[in-house]
């Protein structure tokens, strides 16, 4: 295998670890939820009484 063939099968292995970008993860998507939460608190009491009512 050449070095070229071996760097890139190198860098394809680096990038399939790798977050897709456009998809946060769970923890950042949580984060940005608090964020949310805080900023529009009597909205998001509104939104969960909505989601409560529905069950």
């Amino acid at each position: 295998m050449s070095d070229y063939a071996r760097e890139l099968n190198e860098l394809r292995r680096v990038l399939d670890e790798s977050p897709v970008v456009g998809h946060p993860r769970r923890d950042a998507e949580l984060a940005e939820l608090r964020r949310l939460i805080g900023r529009y608190a009597d909205e998001a009491r509104a939104i969960l009484s909505e989601i409560a009512d529905d069950r």
